[in-house]
């Protein structure tokens, strides 16, 4: 191996990317999988006009969604940060303010949509007949307003605490009861639209009391700490986590423009086909965010480590499996539409053909949206509020709303149906232009459309990325650390000692921490900046902190942790964190 052999056989971060990928994914699904059961079931049971109500109500749905989404996101990011520093004390502070503000701010919403609950629903479109269903959805679904925000963003802290199997129990608990409760409410009860929401409030509940069992545990290491909570803590989870904000609230709005404009072409039988659609997306999109979240929390480690070798890697292949899962999904939606509108049977054909062409085109936009809602989601970690709100604002409802004026006087609804196609399109083109500009030439790889600041990290000359995964790889590094070297004039010295910290610490990775029949591997990251070697490492074996090693001296056996400590005396400094089931190593030189 010579270092200009130096292209990864494996990547750490994107192993650590598909384990955190279905917790986020499961968050996501229990902020709106609820609702979505209640669609199902209003559909087949209460007929198309409840569905048409059940519709108008769905932009509520959407802004608890953007309520869990700010804190969760603001707070995984934050909180990726303080572990990336090993500060698990900032942690527990972070998730606790995170806790106490949610609870606080779910209470002033179920008051508010009880008092309101009239005035509310004549914001949200409905008129005439409509009106008393939508009110007593609202009326039931305020209820549950603070199981519904807090399960989701307690869902995001499982991985964090190592209790990710949790999720998912919690979710299979709400979604039973809810599908029960449901049916029960629509056969036994004849609750109608309030019974409906009432089911749904009731299965948050059930899902958040299983979630909170975690914090039983004696191991649970992220616990409710209520001393020491500083609101500048909840002032960067609220900064951090705003373009999710205003990406939800954008979805509202476009839920809401899309109801009138549908209305006016087309009357209640266009809305409640749409109805299905964004009760079905709820879904299907929940693959598209999870992704976009997960790339949100690893990034924000990654910036903090200036790491442009490791970011670059992470939105590779964020973006492209991102757009290959969803492009499988949508090839399904697309030739499973018809039977996917059907579930929602509201007794109406004419709605049900409508919602199984809104459903194609839906489908048709899934992997370019995917990859908008990656960029989005980095923009967000990189804290570049401006590109993140800008792509939030230009793909949740500027371009799309635009589009739907345009073409739906000479396609009717195909015309708003079209434009999610069309948005997405347009939103990736974007991107492009300003990537273009940014870098002042054609960008050819994924760092030019990072936009990263032109003193961020080290350029590519200066830094050497390698991965190992055997003892012999290890053994044929040094070749590689000598002809780095050479290039900047390393003394011999400081050329040898990097060399022995390369070979013992990745030598004593694989010797002790690479178990059988596990993918393991060892991510080595070599940098020259200001005259100094800076060496990081990266493994996903158990935890192992080379520090504490160090300082174990044993007198019956004065060879043991002697290359360890032999490292550690030579050095300019050590540092071990251990963050998302990752050992992470740096070492100055």
């Amino acid at each position: 191996m010579t270092m200009q052999s130096t292209k990864r056989k494996g990547f750490i971060v994107t192993a650590v990317f598909k384990n955190l990928l279905m917790i986020q994914i499961m968050a996501i699904i229990a902020a709106t999988l609820g609702s979505m059961v209640d669609g199902i079931v209003i559909g087949n049971f209460l007929g198309s006009e409840a569905m048409a109500a059940f519709g108008l109500v769905m932009p509520i749905v959407i802004i608890l969604a953007a309520v869990s989404g700010v804190f969760s996101s603001g707070a995984q990011a934050l909180c990726g940060k303080f572990m990336g520093h090993g500060d698990d004390q900032a942690v527990n502070r972070v998730f606790s303010v995170t806790c106490v503000a949610l609870v606080t701010l779910s209470g002033v919403l179920v008051v508010l949509c009880i008092v309101l609950v009239g005035p509310l629903a004549t914001v949200l479109g409905a008129t005439g007949g409509l009106k008393p269903l939508a009110q007593s959805y609202l009326l039931g679904y305020a209820i549950g307003i603070p199981a519904v925000v807090v399960t989701s963003t307690l869902t995001s802290f499982m991985q964090l605490d190592g209790d990710a199997p949790r999720s998912f129990f919690a979710i299979l608990a709400m979604t039973g009861t809810n599908i029960v409760l449901d049916l029960l409410n629509a056969l036994v009860f004849n609750g109608g639209m309030l019974g409906m929401a009432l089911a749904t409030a009731i299965s948050y509940y059930v899902s958040l009391v299983v979630l909170l069992l975690h914090f039983r545990k004696p191991e649970a290491s992220i616990r409710l700490q209520l001393k020491g909570m500083r609101m500048k803590d909840l002032r960067d989870v609220l900064a951090i986590g705003m373009p999710n904000a205003v990406g939800r609230i954008c979805t509202t709005l476009r839920s809401l423009f899309l109801n009138r404009l549908l209305l006016i072409i087309a009357g209640s039988t266009a809305v409640a086909a749409l109805a299905v659609q964004n009760s079905l997306g709820s879904l299907i999109g929940a693959v598209s965010i999870g992704i976009g979240m997960t790339t949100l929390l690893l990034s924000s480690v990654i910036l903090g480590e200036e790491d442009t070798r490791s970011l670059s890697d992470l939105m590779n292949y964020a973006v492209k499996w991102g757009a290959i899962m969803t492009a499988g999904i949508a090839v399904l939606v697309f030739f499973l539409a018809d039977v996917l509108a059907a579930m929602f049977g509201t007794g109406d054909p004419e709605a049900l053909a409508l919602a199984g062409r809104v459903i194609r085109f839906y489908a048709l936009s899934l992997p370019f949206n995917t990859i908008n809602v990656v960029f989005m989601n980095y923009f967000q970690a990189a804290d570049n509020k401006w590109m993140a709100n800008a792509v939030s604002v230009l793909d949740n409802v500027a371009y799309m709303a635009l589009l739907a004026i345009v073409l739906s006087p000479m396609f009717g609804t195909d015309g708003v149906w079209i434009s999610f196609l069309l948005a997405e399109l347009l939103m990736l083109v974007t991107l492009y232009l300003i990537a273009l500009r940014h870098g002042r030439a054609m960008p050819k790889k994924m760092e030019h459309f990072l936009l990263l600041k032109s003193d961020f990290g080290v350029p590519e000359e200066q830094r050497l990325s390698l991965t190992v995964n055997s003892m012999e790889e290890v053994l044929q590094l040094s070749m590689d650390i000598e002809e780095f070297c050479n290039k900047f004039q390393v003394d011999t010295r400081r050329k040898m000692l990097l060399s022995l910290c390369v070979e013992e610490m990745a030598g004593n990775i694989v010797r002790h921490g690479f178990e059988p029949g596990k993918n393991h591997m060892v991510d080595i990251r070599v940098v020259y900046k200001d005259g100094l070697l800076l060496l990081h490492m990266r493994d996903n074996c158990k935890p192992f902190d080379p520090g504490n090693q160090s300082r174990i001296f044993n007198p019956e056996d004065p060879c043991a942790n002697i290359g360890i400590r032999m490292v550690a005396s030579m050095a300019k400094e050590m540092e071990y964190r251990n963050s998302l089931n990752l050992n992470n190593l740096s070492i100055t030189i």
